[in-house]
């Protein structure tokens, strides 16, 4: 939350892209009282090619006119990683979450964070 909170107030959009379906999202970030700290949201039954397909970046940058040499894709899965680089963003490993880390640091993110705090050095 901390984290979150800061990035916001430095002005930072954020998103989220799951493989959750929209309503669950929506669900879960209402439930852990983020759901205000994010712009938008995309879930997989909103796209055709689920991750690591780029679709769901993709459908943020035309609802948003989102910059992808601004972006970045934080994740804790291969998946997320590997969406972001199909994306052509910037991809940031998160290992506090992450189910496989010796998958996700394969993945050769451009960062890797250790602590949600740590995110706010990008």
């Amino acid at each position: 939350m901390k984290t979150l909170t800061q990035l916001k107030l430095a002005g930072k959009q954020l998103f989220v892209c799951s493989s959750k379906t929209h309503p669950e999202i929506a669900h879960n970030l209402e439930n852990l009282g983020l759901l205000d700290l994010f712009v938008d949201f995309v879930g997989a039954d909103e796209v055709v090619n689920h991750k690591p397909a780029s679709d769901e970046i993709d459908l943020l940058v035309k609802r948003h006119g989102l910059n992808l040499s601004e972006s970045v894709m934080l994740g804790d899965a291969k998946y997320d990683i590997r969406m972001g680089k199909n994306a052509g963003c910037a991809t940031c490993a998160c290992t506090w979450g992450a189910f496989d880390p010796a998958s996700l640091e394969k993945e050769k993110a451009d960062y890797t964070v250790d602590y949600p705090l740590e995110i706010l050095a990008i």
